[in-house]
């Protein structure tokens, strides 16, 4: 649907073979590539949370948490709206966002886990993410005021 693939098609996929029953070298490359593939495309499996609070995978910039208004970017053009301190909340982000993210206080996103762009970003110039809370687009509107702390993964609307 529009709104993004689900995390399986079908019944959940059986876990992978042990890595110490494949030979060395084919244990490597299962162990880096299934870290990477739950890095970049993983989230929680159902969202948390309660009325108050949405929870995702969290990182910390130079300071763990931040306050602000949130601004929901439901489509590229919506980031030429954005203001200084404002949360990005949106389903995900891409290198399209890059030339905005000097003014975000934080990121907010929907789908992504520890490897993904938004957590690249946050720990690379230094402001907190929440990230793959499933339903947070659905939860925080443009104009909310909402808190980030990226140290528990956790965004509290205020």
């Amino acid at each position: 649907s529009a709104d993004g693939a689900p995390r399986h098609l079908g019944p959940p996929p059986p876990e992978p073979p042990p890595l110490d029953q494949l030979p060395p070298a084919l244990a490597r490359v299962m162990g880096g590539m299934g870290l990477m593939i739950e890095g970049i495309l993983g989230q929680l499996d159902a969202a948390e949370g309660d009325e108050s609070s949405v929870v995702g995978v969290g990182v910390a910039g130079p300071n763990g948490a931040y306050e602000g208004v949130a601004r929901r970017i439901e489509q590229i053009d919506d980031l030429f709206d954005l203001e200084e301190g404002e949360i990005v909340v949106a389903k995900s982000t891409g290198e399209a966002f890059n030339s905005m993210l000097h003014l975000v206080g934080g990121i907010v996103t929907d789908h992504g886990s520890f490897a993904c762009h938004a957590t690249i970003m946050a720990r690379e110039i230094g402001f907190p993410a929440v990230v793959g809370t499933v339903n947070a687009t659905q939860r925080i509107a443009t104009g909310d005021r909402i808190r980030i702390d990226g140290e528990k993964g956790v965004v509290t609307l205020l």
